[in-house]
């Protein structure tokens, strides 16, 4: 009787033990630790709470189970390089962090803990969030920033992109390369563009093309007519325009600079577009650092 019922307990446990694993399935191993799909789920269910508390780390619009596993391994591999370099952010640390930003919102830990649950996040979990986010913001600082530089000319292309379709005035700086149009008979738009651009490293050209006007212009879009203007405003800065007939002469222009003329919207958000080009650049210098270091971890997927 009590082999029975020794064997019947160790089916019970036995079977108890496979019912779990199918219900909190394996999704990912990241060296010794492991991603269940319980978590991917429960931060699934309250991903919009986290957006708004670490928006660095989960910032998908539509997050699904194979995004929200990158985030984590993301998450993983900071923390192991802060630890490599001996940086630790410890409980009292985060735990005064949010005791700031209690005190900068005005709420008591009651309130908070109330908000929190409201967005089905526990404390534990917000926790948890605040401190990968001073974890982040470290790495970032400090690994990823150096890394990363905004020049002026591309905060004035990243301005002209946001205000595609309005009226603004760009001054440009220019070469102009002019030539005779019978020339095209003879070589192909590619092939004038390649020829421009040996010109640059060497100063040679074909014997045709010896006649070539070569002129440094500076003038504003309102000065151009349209077919010019679209044709700059279509071309990136250090970079050929595509080949435009003016007056029986081919011309093609090489924009070194370009800049928005009296422009107040431009000149009162600048800094604030500086902003949001770090941010985007330090994701996608993060996005490809994360590749690169992922080949020193074992991450073996299940999803």
């Amino acid at each position: 009787m009590f082999k029975f019922f020794l064997i019947l307990t160790i089916l019970n446990c036995s079977l108890a033990s496979s019912y779990a694993k199918v219900v909190d399935k394996v999704v990912a191993v990241i060296n010794d630790e492991i991603v269940t799909l319980s978590e991917i789920n429960r931060i699934k269910a309250n991903y919009p709470g986290r957006t708004q508390i670490a928006s660095l780390i989960y910032d998908e619009k539509k997050p699904t189970d194979h995004n929200i596993l990158e985030a984590l391994i993301k998450v993983y591999i900071i923390q192991e390089k802060l630890s490599e370099l001996g940086i630790n952010i410890d409980d009292e640390s985060v735990e005064s962090r949010i005791r700031q930003i209690e005190k900068a919102q005005g709420v008591s830990r009651d309130f908070l803990v109330q908000y929190l649950s409201s967005q089905n996040i526990s404390f534990k979990e917000y926790f948890q969030l605040i401190k990968q986010m001073m974890e982040f913001s470290y790495f970032n600082n400090k690994i990823i920033s150096p890394l990363v530089s905004v020049s002026d000319q591309e905060i004035v292309n990243y301005f002209q992109d946001k205000i595609k379709g309005t009226q603004t005035t760009v001054q440009y700086n220019v070469v102009n390369f002019s030539f005779k149009k019978d020339l095209l008979s003879i070589y192909n738009d590619d092939d004038v563009i390649s020829i421009l651009k040996k010109y640059q490293r060497t100063g040679n050209v074909p014997a045709d093309f010896q006649g070539m006007d070569v002129a440094p212009i500076q003038f504003t879009s309102n000065q151009l007519e349209p077919k010019v203007a679209n044709i700059l405003k279509d071309t990136k800065t250090q970079d050929f325009s595509k080949i435009v007939v003016i007056e029986d002469r081919v011309n093609v222009f090489y924009i070194e600079s370009r800049n928005v003329v009296n422009n107040i919207q431009f000149e009162k958000n600048k800094e604030l577009l500086k902003q949001e080009l770090m941010i985007q650049k330090s994701k996608e210098t993060i996005a490809k650092w994360i590749d690169s270091e992922k080949n020193r971890f074992y991450i073996k997927y299940y999803l």
